[in-house]
């Protein structure tokens, strides 16, 4: 055998029983998550997880799936990938209803936003307050889209009010746009107001000025980057002590 077919076969050799050893190697066992069973019907279980989720589940599920239930704990023992892919649609879920509740607080608080203005840039913990506005953007994304402190919002309302402001077809107030999104690419964009006078709402305009609108807001974003979290009140505190000013 010639060297090279000799260093040929041992390095043939050395990757098998490189290989062979990686397979061998036991795995790494999944971890084992314990679920509360906080109610039982017939065939049916009631579970609830560390964040306070809640699922039912047929036995079907649990004998299909060679779990385990620890009956004196009162708990059933599931794989993590099972937790995860049981409870994460209801995680989800329960997040679009959360911010969809907080952005109809948002548009309902605009008149006494607005009214509150001059309070609000000057309170560090009110301009901190996070709000749900943020700019939702076709097929790309972008920094200092939000979501928006409470403050760079009314900065960007009265700074530029000529491109938030939109005249109310009910009253003929002013109304102003807490909520917009498009695409950069297109320049079409879609914008949700309510009236400052009113309390009119509209919801989903149809507009071709994405740019008119994105730019101001991000500018002044971008000067608040580093505003520290800690101090700030949550969006619905900032709205409590607002209607009690």
């Amino acid at each position: 055998m010639t060297d090279k077919k000799k260093q040929y076969a041992q390095k043939t050799a050395t990757s098998f029983r490189t290989f062979s050893q990686r397979a061998d190697t036991p795995k790494t066992a999944e971890a084992v998550i314990s679920i509360d069973i906080i109610d039982q019907q017939g065939r049916n279980y009631t579970l609830r997880n560390a964040e306070g989720l809640q699922l039912r589940i047929d036995e079907s599920l649990i004998v299909d799936n060679g779990l385990h239930i620890d009956a004196q704990a009162g708990k059933l023992l599931v794989p993590e990938s099972l937790v995860r892919a049981w409870f994460e649609p209801i995680r989800r879920e329960r997040q679009k209803r959360e911010e969809q509740r907080l952005q109809d607080l948002f548009a309902e608080s605009v008149p006494l936003i607005w009214r509150q203005r001059e309070r609000i840039l000057a309170d560090p913990q009110l301009f901190g307050a996070r709000t749900p506005m943020r700019i939702r953007m076709a097929y790309v994304s972008m920094k200092d889209s939000g979501p928006y402190p409470l403050g760079v919002v009314v900065r960007a309302w009265t700074e530029y009010e000529e491109r938030y402001t939109r005249v109310c077809p009910k009253c003929g107030g002013q109304m102003l746009i807490y909520s917009f999104s498009g695409s950069p690419l297109s320049g079409r964009s879609s914008h949700s107001a309510t009236c400052t006078a009113c309390g009119y709402q509209q919801r989903h305009v149809d507009e071709g000025s994405f740019g008119s609108l994105a730019s101001p807001i991000m500018r002044i974003a971008g000067q608040y980057r580093d505003l520290p979290k800690g101090d700030a009140l949550s969006f619905e505190e900032a709205i409590n002590l607002l209607q009690h000013l």
